[in-house]
């Protein structure tokens, strides 16, 4: 712990699940303050870019998007405000990176699991499919919810272009190509 003016101040580090990312938590007596996305020391930009996202999630699930502000997302992720426009034009470009990035760990997981299966074994790849998109949605349903199911951010139609429904449409035609499904 800290002392400065009185105060008790502790500095609790949060290793983050994502590589190149973590995050401490300054506590004082009053509760949680402030979140810094970077370790100390120079900062890269995928250091930031991720402390940024991480903030909004965290904002997103707490808060709700509505109620999460520039701001907010900046401040938690230990920057200036004006760090955030470095890096996003909008709030919305905020979004689609947030939307890219959640996708593209979707489709990772899925991938994963896909490839623990036998290569022949059609069943059991769309079984793991099935079970990695399940196991993934139930994980973060709140995020989930509230920002892609949000009238700001919903986009439905653009399923077809989502990384992880292409590898179930790839996972499909090559087992007919193999003569396990027809048409």
């Amino acid at each position: 712990m800290l002392s400065s003016t009185g105060g008790r101040y502790s500095i609790v580090t949060h290793p983050e699940k994502r590589a190149n990312s973590t995050s401490m938590e300054i506590q004082s007596d009053a509760g949680s303050i402030r979140m810094a996305g970077a370790p100390p020391g120079p900062r890269q930009r995928d250091q930031r870019l991720n402390s940024l996202l991480d903030a909004a999630v965290l904002l997103f699930v707490e808060k709700g998007l509505a109620a999460t502000s520039i701001r907010d997302i900046a401040y938690r992720a230990g920057v200036a405000k004006g760090t955030f426009y470095h890096y996003f034009r909008d709030r919305a470009a905020m979004m689609a990176a947030l939307h890219r990035r959640c996708s593209s760990d979707m489709a990772e997981a899925v991938q994963r699991a896909i490839d623990r299966c036998e290569v022949d074994d059609w069943q059991a790849k769309l079984a793991a499919w099935t079970d990695a998109m399940v196991e993934g949605y139930v994980s973060n349903h709140t995020l989930h919810r509230r920002v892609f199911h949000s009238a700001e951010t919903c986009q439905r139609g653009m399923l077809k272009t989502e990384p992880f429904m292409q590898s179930l449409a790839a996972l499909i035609e090559n087992g007919i190509e193999a003569g396990i499904w027809k048409t």
